[in-house]
């Protein structure tokens, strides 16, 4: 034991602190994670103690400990900092330090004089593996049963699993990106930026985003905008060239820091084959991840397209082995991350970028065109379903989209050599009214023009800008016409909304008889017709009867349309629609208990009227209980109201808060603020 401290004392010194320089810049943000590994690695806890910090390169691992080290110099008499990329010269060099060998010795041999020092010495300790990659060369020195305490950071959030932990107290914790805000605080404070304007909020979120929030690429950024007197609307206009000087540039200012992070993901990507690398080239076209707006690439969307499409390259996403083989393979290399709890995958922005320069603009084609087809085939074909359709595969339609915008911003950006258009087209199409799948692969793409325009002009009429969706509907009308298509009553249907939404409901009713298939149709046909086609149409001519203040008939339609959303669509948006205007319509005819069971009916299944249905259910009680009605204080208003009444509006207020994030509405909000909580029509 005295041996070993004498490697101290030669120093003339008991303390000795072999902690590199860092970049000079403050470990911003990162307060949380510097609180658990002090927590975890104090060395007045008995026994020996391991801190893993893992995640993606350019994430701050080597910052947060650089920062612990230093901070903790009184804490430890010891502190070895090893560079892992350089493990034998970084091993020898703080053993040379330590007194242990000298020049002349083997560097092999500082591995088991190190190993043997730490075992014996009574100093307070602290060992920094920074930038672990080789755990079975680090198993072999591992200093196994010792009292001290080691901080270790990698890429690798499987292979440090590997390492011996007998008589260890380990914590693991993965250092993510920073969401939005905080990277735009950490991008001011490097700034030297105090509060701005809402114009420049808008350009550092433009900023932080377009690097995922990394706090290297961030510090990196700032430096570059200084150094050339740049503004952020300067630096955004060329941000793509620049950042990717940027991130080419060494990852800190220390000398031993020679490898960049575009070079480091580089040579992960370049260590990968098979499998592995199809699925990471796969991935560089979905819509990325930050960590405040995580994009879900789910698995069963993967294997759904990759089993409809029969595309044979990609076979492996099909087999559960070969596919949690090459995600296990790229998790390791913290290329992508994983949710098990969702099965979906995540990827980084600037993975992405890295991975398109890799390759070449013909392979980006390609990818493009692979993942064009995959996701094409994993929209459901129901084409012929029409009535369920939109609800029973919702969910299949939803994990699509986000990755098919993804796919038209690029698009619009770059070079389209080399791209199938047809087949890209096709893929907006399905998506413009989610789910609509073409089961005729023969059919021309102009003649499907009339989905894209029909789905702008309901776009149009939802957001009330009538104008606009009349332009956009009479051309559906006129592509469909000229094609002879045998769907032109779904466009006059639509046209026949713009005229009831314009308040004109006799020129909707003439508009909705033009439709082939029902225009010689009375009322009772309608009610009579089971045809679950039909439903939207008689929910429409509902409330052009309603319009026409023929309340009662409006109520025998809407019934019948319920009925049978009811059975063909289960407790879905459209049957919730219905029910709710079911129970306007009863409230207005005077069947107030058939309102309140018809409304409680649809709170108890709804998550989308919910709010809608709380605030109706107060004025259907207040009418039933309009004999117990009183004076009743509430939100500092006095208000005529039956106790009942006013229990369904206060949660129907705090509801309402809490989806607009406004926790201070009063008692003025009125029925036409919760109905701009659902759509105005649903087919």
């Amino acid at each position: 034991m005295k041996s070993h401290d004498n490697g101290i004392n030669a120093l003339g010194s008991p303390r000795y602190h072999a902690i590199p320089v860092g970049s000079g810049d403050p470990c911003v943000g990162r307060e949380n994670v510097l609180k658990e590994i002090r927590r975890a690695l104090d060395p007045s806890r008995r026994g020996s103690r391991l801190f893993v910090l893992f995640g993606m390169a350019g994430v701050g691992k080597t910052q947060i400990a650089l920062e612990y080290a230093n901070e903790a110099r009184k804490e430890f008499e010891i502190i070895l900092w090893i560079n892992c990329t350089k493990l034998v010269e970084s091993f020898h060099k703080v053993a040379k330090g330590l007194g242990l060998v000298s020049n002349s010795d083997d560097e092999d041999s500082a591995f088991a004089k190190m190993k043997t020092w730490l075992l014996g010495t009574s100093y307070r300790w602290l060992l920094v593996l920074d930038g672990a990659v080789d755990t079975k060369l680090l198993a072999t020195i591992w200093p196994v049963g010792i009292n001290g305490s080691v901080l270790l950071t990698s890429r690798d959030s499987t292979e440090i699993q590997s390492l011996p932990e007998e008589r260890m107290m380990v914590q693991r914790l993965e250092v993510l990106p920073f969401d939005d805000e905080a990277a735009i605080d950490l991008l001011k404070k490097y700034l030297g930026r105090a509060a701005n304007s809402w114009t420049d909020h808008k350009l550092e979120m433009k900023i932080v985003q377009a690097v995922g929030g990394l706090p290297l690429a961030i510090r990196q950024i700032c430096r570059y905008i200084v150094l050339h007197a740049l503004t952020l609307e300067g630096f955004l206009h060329s941000y793509e060239k620049i950042t990717f000087e940027i991130i080419e540039q060494r990852l800190s200012s220390r000398k031993d820091a020679s490898i960049s992070f575009s070079s480091t993901i580089e040579g992960a990507i370049y260590s990968l084959s098979g499998n592995a690398l199809k699925l990471q080239k796969l991935l560089t076209f979905f819509n990325p991840s930050t960590t405040l707006s995580p994009s879900d690439i789910y698995e069963s969307l993967l294997r759904r397209g990759a089993q409809n499409a029969c595309l044979g390259e990609l076979n492996f996403l099909q087999d559960p082995s070969n596919f949690s083989d090459a995600q296990d393979r790229l998790l390791r290399l913290a290329l992508i991350a994983r949710s098990s709890m969702d099965e979906a995958l995540y990827i980084h922005p600037l993975v992405q970028s890295i991975m398109k320069r890799r390759d070449s603009k013909v392979e980006n084609a390609r990818l493009f065109n692979l993942v064009t087809s995959l996701l094409s085939s994993s929209f459901p074909n129901t084409w012929n379903i029409v009535a369920s359709h939109q609800f029973a595969t919702w969910d299949e339609c939803h994990q699509c989209i986000l990755h098919v915008g993804h796919m038209i911003r690029h698009f619009a950006d770059h070079r389209k050599d080399g791209i199938d258009i047809d087949a890209f087209a096709e893929l907006i199409l399905r998506c413009t009214v989610p789910g609509i799948c073409m089961s005729e692969r023969s059919t021309p793409p102009q003649q499907c023009l009339w989905i894209t325009l029909n789905a702008i002009s309901l776009s149009y009429t939802e957001m009330n800008e009538l104008d606009l969706a009349e332009e956009y509907g009479w051309q559906a009308i006129d592509v469909r016409l000229n094609y002879q298509s045998h769907r032109i009553g779904n466009s006059y249907s639509n046209m026949a909304s713009i005229f009831l939404r314009r308040g004109l409901p006799d020129a909707a009713e003439e508009m909705l008889k033009k439709c082939p298939s029902i225009k010689d149709f009375t009322d009772k046909d309608f009610l009579d017709s089971k045809n679950p086609r039909f439903s939207g149409d008689v929910v429409l001519l509902s409330r052009i009867r309603l319009a026409q203040n023929r309340p009662k008939e409006a109520l025998e339609l809407s019934l019948a349309a319920l009925n049978v959303r009811k059975k063909v669509l289960g407790p879905g948006l459209k049957t919730c629609a219905s029910l709710y205007l079911v129970a306007s319509l009863q409230h207005r005819c005077g069947q107030l208990p058939d309102a309140e069971e018809t409304l409680l009916e649809l709170v108890s299944i709804t998550h989308n009227h919910y709010t809608q249905a709380l605030f109706k259910l107060s004025e259907v009680c207040n009418d039933i209980d309009k004999r117990h009605t009183r004076l009743v204080s509430s939100g500092g208003h006095q208000v005529i109201a039956s106790p009942r009444s006013m229990a369904y509006r206060d949660e129907a207020i705090k509801s309402l808060g809490s989806l607009i994030n406004n926790t201070f509405l009063l008692y003025d909000v009125s029925e036409y603020d919760y109905d701009k909580l659902t759509p105005w029509m649903l087919w």
